[in-house]
């Protein structure tokens, strides 16, 4: 019986430096990480900015949609505004306050008893209070009804809305853009009372025209604005004039 063959493999220098060679040395593992964690850096930072700016354009078209909307609804009551002849029946007109008799149908309104179709809205800008920042403002609408208004009317007087009942219509109101962009200042005056020629109205005159401006913001920039600074721009801005029926 033949003794068992032993056959023993020999490696040569050139063999071991390409099996050497197929490895990553230690500096290039440390050139690859730093390499490989700038680009996550890079795609975070991107990712993290998309984010924001899609958060604040979010924010903008919802400030923009509830600003447009309480604008709609506040030019279509006035466009429906009533000025009888007493002059304690005008519309009460004050810088942050603007009271008025309007002619709505009876189905608009939904309220039990109310057969007619004059009713009285009172808009309100206050503070807001889900906002910390004493500039922004909440723009509130209150509503009566045909009957408690009739009855109002008829003793020779406007409504007084009930306590409590005022629906908000856009929260984060600002002051007026145009007044802080040419004067620097803060114009709180966010509705006129106008004569015929456009001058403000003075005592004993009856109003002709309705001067409106309001703006709006997002939160982000509620939380963050300067009143005199550039972000101003990113207000939105809606102001119209209506004028008002002769008794």
């Amino acid at each position: 019986m033949k003794p068992p063959c032993i056959h023993l493999r020999r490696y040569s220098s050139a063999a071991r430096r390409g099996r050497s060679a197929a490895a990553f040395t230690l500096i290039e593992v440390l050139v690859s990480s730093a390499v490989l964690g700038i680009v996550m850096f890079i795609l975070l930072s991107t990712l993290g900015t998309s984010l924001s700016l899609w958060r604040t354009t979010e924010s903008n078209i919802s400030a923009d949609r509830e600003g447009r909307s309480a604008n709609m609804l506040l030019a279509q009551d006035l466009a429906n505004a009533f000025v009888p002849a007493n002059p304690a029946l005008w519309p009460k007109v004050t810088a942050t306050n603007l009271g008025f008799l309007t002619l709505r149908p009876s189905g608009y309104q939904s309220a039990p008893g109310d057969v007619g179709d004059l009713c009285y809205v009172e808009y309100k800008v206050e503070d807001d209070p889900y906002s910390t920042n004493t500039y922004f403002k909440a723009l509130t609408r209150s509503f009566v009804g045909s009957a408690a208004t009739y009855a109002a009317v008829k003793g020779g007087r406007l409504p007084t809305p009930t306590a409590g009942t005022a629906q908000v219509l856009a929260a984060n109101v600002v002051p007026n853009r145009r007044a802080i962009s040419y004067n620097n200042d803060i114009n709180d005056s966010f509705f006129n009372a106008l004569g015929a020629n456009s001058l403000p109205v003075t005592t004993g005159q009856r109003p002709a025209i309705i001067d409106v401006t309001i703006s709006t913001a997002d939160e982000e920039t509620v939380r963050t604005l300067d009143i005199t600074n550039k972000q101003m721009r990113t207000v939105g801005y809606f102001g119209f004039r209506v004028a008002l029926p002769k008794p």
